[in-house]
């Protein structure tokens, strides 16, 4: 018996992973009804460019327009700023881009194709799961945890952390934060294995290089799919150059191969923007490059405060992972003597403090309830999680520890089960939530089946948030005044098409400082009474806190 429960006290950090998954996997089945995935908000947007490429091929990046069989001049185009731009400042119906990266439609083009709506949230899901699979791997066979409790609150930690948001959405984010954190683990462990002089002059085989240059030219992918991962990039170079400067040449001379595949995938992904969207970071870079120069300093102040503190409906970052902080100070405390000749310790938890710092600070947006504005710093909260089990590895390496800090280790594993705690505290408003939209826009997607996919007419921009899977087989138009109630129901009459659906959202939308007043008060909290011309009502309801009607041809 004591042997299987050795084996079963090594196997912990394994079986806790694969419960954890296990679990999360069932909700992930739970959100996708057979006919309606759960795909809404910014994950449709990637849907329809994918769906475009998947029916147009791979170079028209154009918009997606079913409508424009009846709205051939795009006036009634359902998505606007931020989801849709003119590419070259004319109308949308000469120059319209759906602002997120093309690289993520092509990676994820063969699912849509094969595997069908989805296997692309799987796809990202399941990236998100690898992602703390890694960890768990680098943890326990790389860097030598050995205590498989420690090891289970961090899989337990790294699974259910604010990073979960993007988890359940068809998003690139998973994707990037998993090849950027497989490239700083990769540096981290070389730079560990250098501490040992007898690593520095280990021969590197050709074929290891070849193997690091193609390793180096996918992962720099990841920031052309979140450009805010340059800011990670530059800032964990920038802190190696400075903490690992004695071992930088020999780090390079042994990694040069993923070194030169990292700069040779950026410069050719660079210029495959450059050629197809005419920037350098494509659409959505140059949109928030943009987007960046006209925040105010009050409105960016308010952003910044509702990041860290959140406010009536977000988390924020405070409240989400800043014991993390706590715990590595503690373990920073209890290594102090070591960190000396041990400084390539501090690169991650730096460089990963300061991304976050700046991310928050220049980032134009942080939207979305609940701790969904947090997923810009995803890859801060993974490379806490590492810094946590390196330090924890490094301690657990030296000599015994005198009893105060054997008090210290107490405080930090109270610590642990604090934010442990705190993480299961948000996840019972996550999953709800989740629920919650999920029904809303299954009801939706259903009461819009009635009368055999009518068109559906929105008054607010954000009310087509939740169109889903139904813009590929009908269609949608968003009239945001009473004349251009008037102009749609001539040219759905004109087409002698029998009724429409209307939707808007029965309420006062509260303003976000994500976007302009003007911008709320004509596109997101406007108010009209629509006017029966060509057509009359003859079905009113409310569900979900939104009105839902039916038109029929008079």
């Amino acid at each position: 018996m004591g042997q299987i429960g050795n084996i079963l006290k090594q196997k912990l950090p394994y079986i806790f992973f694969s419960l954890c998954a296990l679990f999360l996997s069932y909700k992930r089945i739970q959100l996708d009804e057979k006919d309606y995935p759960f795909i809404q908000s910014d994950a449709q947007i990637k849907l329809y460019q994918t769906a475009n490429y998947s029916q147009y091929g791979l170079w028209n990046h154009k918009c997606l327009y079913p409508g424009r069989e009846i709205d051939p001049d795009f006036q009634f185009f359902p998505f606007d700023y931020p989801w849709a731009i003119s590419g070259n400042g004319g109308s949308l119906k000469e120059d319209c881009y759906f602002q997120y990266p093309s690289y993520f439609s092509y990676l994820t083009l063969p699912v849509y194709r094969y595997l069908g709506l989805h296997g692309l949230n799987w796809f990202s899901f399941l990236f998100y799961v690898f992602a703390s699979l890694l960890i768990l791997i680098h943890l326990k066979y790389l860097t030598r945890l050995q205590n498989p409790i420690f090891l289970s609150f961090l899989v337990f930690l790294s699974l259910s952390g604010y990073p979960i948001y993007s988890g359940y959405e068809y998003s690139e984010t998973t994707v990037g934060v998993f090849l950027f954190l497989l490239l700083f683990l990769l540096l981290t462990q070389e730079q560990n294995s250098l501490v040992s002089k007898d690593e520095a002059n280990t021969p590197v085989s050709p074929q290891y290089r070849i193997l690091s240059f193609l390793a180096g030219f996918f992962v720099s992918l990841a920031p052309f799919l979140r450009s805010e991962l340059f800011i990670y990039l530059f800032f964990y170079v920038a802190i190696s150059l400075v903490l690992s400067k004695q071992n930088v040449l020999i780090l390079f001379r042994k990694n040069r191969g993923l070194v030169f595949g990292l700069l040779a995938g950026l410069t050719f992904f660079a210029i495959w923007n450059f050629i197809e969207f005419g920037h350098i970071f494509g659409v959505r870079g140059r949109l928030s490059l943009a987007d960046m120069g006209e925040k105010t300093v009050v409105d960016r102040l308010f952003l910044v405060k509702d990041f860290f503190l959140g406010n009536q409906h977000k988390v924020g970052w405070i409240r989400s992972a800043s014991v993390l902080l706590i715990i590595i100070i503690t373990l920073l405390f209890l290594s102090r003597k070591h960190l000396k000749e041990n400084a390539h310790l501090l690169i991650l938890p730096i460089s990963g403090m300061i991304s976050l710092l700046t991310i928050s600070i220049l980032s134009p947006y942080n939207p979305g309830g609940l701790f969904a504005g947090l997923r810009f710093t995803d890859l801060s909260f993974y490379m806490f999680i590492v810094t946590i089990g390196q330090l924890l590895a490094f301690v657990e390496s030296k000599e015994p520890l005198l009893w105060k800090n054997k008090l210290l280790l107490s405080v930090l594993v109270f610590f642990l089960i604090l934010q442990t705690f705190l993480q299961i505290r948000i996840l019972k408003k996550f999953f709800p939530l989740l629920d919650t939209v999920r029904n809303a826009q299954v009801e939706l997607l259903k009461r819009w089946e009635v009368g055999g996919n009518l068109p559906v007419l929105h008054k607010n921009l954000f009310d087509g948030i939740l169109i889903s899977t139904s813009y590929l087989t009908q269609f949608h138009f968003l009239v945001l005044a009473e004349s251009d109630a008037k102009k749609i129901q001539s040219l759905l009459a004109k087409e002698k098409i029998s009724g429409f659906h209307l939707i808007w959202y029965d309420g006062e939308k509260p303003y976000d400082r994500n976007f302009s007043r003007k911008m709320y008060d004509e596109k997101i909290n406007n108010k009209y009474d629509f006017p029966e011309v060509e057509y009359k009502l003859t079905k009113d309801d409310s569900k979900y806190g939104y009105r839902l009607q039916q038109f029929s041809l008079k």
